[in-house]
């Protein structure tokens, strides 16, 4: 039975549906938090709305997916992150051509028809380069530079790229207290 003020209406079902949304997780990895020169892509994709990031500056762009995702604490995936990296490495392409973006990826999962946007990325020039889970990219300092090193599985050797830019496509974690109280009231 629902109520709306002094009316009372019964209503029949057999499912209840709640979406209470999540959060991003904050990484403790790749200098987060340590150098303003590292966000997770929620925060470049606010940075492009606003107009705020001086793309004439910036020349290579470092994107790191499954950031505390697809690992024992979140063992699962949250199946925005590659899409959002692809949207946002196109949104940086569009905005100087000539920006170096370059995905770091496990896997790539552009699921349904944002296919067409993985395609579109590598069209603009966006570089894809895989590595293994078990061998994770490092972000490291060098003379006030800063550099991701990668395993390349296919190559068989160590890379490393300089970075204006690194973004972390961190985990979708639940809201985890805020759900509790919402399922002792339902």
């Amino acid at each position: 039975i629902l109520k709306r003020g002094n009316e009372e209406i019964e209503v029949n079902h057999g499912v209840v549906i709640v979406a209470t949304g999540a959060n991003e997780y904050k990484p403790k990895e790749y200098l987060y938090g340590l150098d303003n020169r590292v966000v997770t892509q929620m925060e470049l994709e606010g940075i492009i709305k606003d107009g705020k990031l001086g793309a004439d500056s910036i020349k290579n762009v470092v994107m790191i997916q499954c950031v505390g995702s697809r690992c024992d604490e979140r063992p699962y995936c949250s199946r925005v992150c590659c899409n959002q990296a692809i949207k946002n490495a196109i949104a940086l392409k569009e905005m100087n051509k000539n920006i170096n973006v370059t995905v770091l990826y496990r896997d790539i999962r552009s699921y349904g028809l944002n296919e067409i946007n993985y395609r579109s990325a590598r069209k603009a020039g966006v570089q894809f380069v895989r590595y293994e889970p078990e061998r994770k990219p490092e972000a490291v300092l060098d003379g006030g530079k800063l550099v991701i090193k990668a395993f390349e599985p296919i190559l068989d050797m160590d890379i490393a790229f300089e970075a204006d830019l690194l973004v972390l496509s961190a985990a979708i974690e639940p809201q985890t207290e805020q759900n509790k109280a919402l399922a002792q009231m339902l």
